[in-house]
């Protein structure tokens, strides 16, 4: 099913699905799994839901995402709505900058999704 084939599907379905997610019976399908390749050769695995899937897993997290959201810290940036990594590194420099008599050396890298860094901070921080 195509996502612009969901809202027939909702419309005809509907009922039954709800009664199994209610039910605790509702089964998510196998994902599809998907080869991307690297530019420095090999395959990245990707698992994709399927349509119905990702709309279910979509709707239960904005309604959990609601009562959990305001208990994670605020300096949590993961798959968080309005955040960035962008935003995780300026606040993790900020915060590493406010350490009194600490240093820091970095240069953060940003590759396929991921940051690398390194710091030093110094004794009289730790301390």
């Amino acid at each position: 099913m195509t996502v612009e084939e969901l809202g027939v599907h909702l419309k005809d379905h509907w009922p039954e699905i709800r009664s199994r997610l209610l039910g605790g019976t509702y089964a998510p399908q196998p994902v599809r799994r998907v080869e991307i390749p690297k530019a420095s050769g090999g395959v990245r695995l990707l698992g994709v839901p399927t349509v119905l899937d990702r709309f279910i897993q979509q709707a239960v997290m904005q309604v959990l995402q609601e009562d959990w959201d305001p208990g994670f810290s605020d300096a949590s940036y993961g798959f968080r709505p309005g955040r960035s990594t962008h935003q995780a590194v300026a606040r993790a420099g900020a915060d590493l900058r406010g350490l009194r008599g600490g240093s820091w050396s970095g240069s953060p890298k940003f590759s396929t999704g991921s940051i690398t860094s390194s710091y030093r901070v110094g004794s009289q921080a730790c301390g």
